[in-house]
């Protein structure tokens, strides 16, 4: 394990935020450097991001979480090996989690980062919906009401399930459901004459059907056993906001903060 005190004056004390982190995300700097060869260095991107966790925004975000009995109990949980049952267990934890490990690529560092591999997987605006025209108009109309219903605790769940109790009088979540549905609506069904994978155009949806809700997609991907996560796919449920998806998205964002440190 490799670990830091966050708290420069309190480190004689040992006082402060304290990180810890597996050493197998730097296995290419520490082979490097036992084989004696050159160390390899970070990009402009990677840099950035390794600076962010001592950014006052990344730090607000991080004290945040640990405020939030939700958001700190999942911490200590998937710490702690929990797994799926962390996410299912402390569900309004995980948008301010997700937020913490997405500061870096989403907020101090969107310019060094724009189109960089090290932040693929990270949301323009906090989460990303599975119907394209529809997230494409979210991120162009509605990008700080969704950023900001993603990184509340209830906010995020209600994104994927609005019926959800207390999301009628989640400020957060209203916000953007006022912006959604004046901006966006027209975008939530699905493209008429689309094709299937075999090639054969697939039917119209038809008017009177609902659309569906308009679910965040946290298809993301992460190597295993990075920042200490590790996830196995085999049989993992198909929806999107399962726990095992979910789990995926967290250890993304996890594994984005265990890139090698600079030589």
């Amino acid at each position: 394990m490799h670990s830091t005190v966050g708290n420069v004056a309190g480190q004689e004390q040992c006082f402060g935020q304290a990180n810890s982190i597996r050493v197998s995300a730097r296995h290419d700097f520490i082979d490097a450097a036992v084989a004696g060869t050159a160390l390899p260095q970070l990009g402009a991107c990677e840099a950035c991001i390794e600076d962010a966790s001592q950014s006052t925004t990344c730090r607000q975000k991080r004290q945040k979480c640990q405020a939030d009995s939700e958001c700190a109990a999942l911490a200590d949980c998937l710490q702690e090996g929990g797994g799926e049952a962390c996410i299912n267990q402390y569900a309004k934890g995980i948008g301010p989690y997700l937020d913490v490990f997405e500061c870096g690529c989403a907020d101090t560092c969107a310019t060094q980062c724009a189109g960089q591999t090290a932040c693929a997987d990270v949301s323009k605006c906090g989460v990303a919906f599975n119907r394209a025209t529809y997230n494409t108009c979210i991120e162009t109309s509605c990008c700080a009401e969704a950023d900001a219903a993603a990184a509340d605790g209830l906010g995020y769940v209600c994104l994927g399930a609005p019926t959800t109790a207390g999301c009628a009088t989640n400020a957060k979540y209203q916000a953007f459901d006022a912006c959604s549905k004046l901006n966006c609506d027209t975008k939530k069904g699905s493209s008429s004459g689309s094709t299937s994978s075999s090639g054969t155009p697939e039917e119209e949806e038809q008017p009177e059907e609902e659309a569906p809700s308009e679910e965040p997609s946290t298809t993301k991907k992460a190597n295993k056993d990075e920042g200490g996560c590790s996830v196995s796919t085999t049989g993992a449920q198909t929806s999107e906001r399962s726990p095992a998806a979910l789990l995926v998205a967290i250890c993304a964002g996890m594994a984005i903060r265990s890139r090698r440190r600079r030589a």
